[in-house]
């Protein structure tokens, strides 16, 4: 890869609560990638349903915070469940589905919930977590080895001036 200018890879990660088979290396691939100055860009699923409670919700984005450590990406980029027909989980969650869901369709809105106040806290919870681990001193000490006028600070800059009056409008409703 390294050959033929391969500069980044993106790793599925998916949902953290569950241990799946591909993810039981992801620690050695990393490792192997960054060795070869290969950058990771780490992408992870947020099933709604499993944060519903304030609880869980922490669990999950500690557990998250957690492997983001552990693994060092350069980036991230979290996405709400999305379940399409015809695959495995279809069966699980098409009661939960209707059609007019499909407009939300687009990986960032946790439409899976149908109360809208908790649906834009998640929003805003997945986006500041990764506002955290992008903005921590292990990030800019340990990871951040690129310029940082790049696209992707540029990006969170604009991320954290869009969520800053939705967080200061959510933090105290309470659903």
């Amino acid at each position: 890869m390294e050959e033929h200018n391969v500069y980044m890879i993106c790793l599925g990660m998916e949902d953290i609560t569950v241990e799946y088979e591909k993810n039981r290396n992801l620690e050695l691939i990393v490792k192997l990638l960054k060795k070869y100055g290969i950058y990771v860009y780490l992408s992870f699923i947020v099933d709604p349903l499993k944060i519903i409670s304030r609880e869980a919700g922490k669990e999950f984005y500690e557990n998250l915070m957690t492997r983001f450590y552990q693994l060092a990406p350069e980036m991230v980029c979290g996405n709400f469940l999305m379940p399409f027909r015809g695959t495995k989980i279809w069966d699980k969650y098409y009661a939960f589905v209707n059609p007019e869901d499909y407009k939300h369709y687009n990986s960032k809105t946790a439409f899976l919930i149908r109360n809208q106040i908790v649906r834009e806290k998640m929003h805003f919870f997945m986006f500041w977590y990764q506002w955290l681990y992008y903005t921590s001193d292990f990030y800019n000490d340990n990871v951040r080895k690129f310029a940082v006028h790049d696209t992707l600070h540029l990006r969170f800059l604009e991320l954290y001036e869009e969520f800053r009056p939705e967080y200061e409008r959510l933090w105290d409703v309470r659903p």
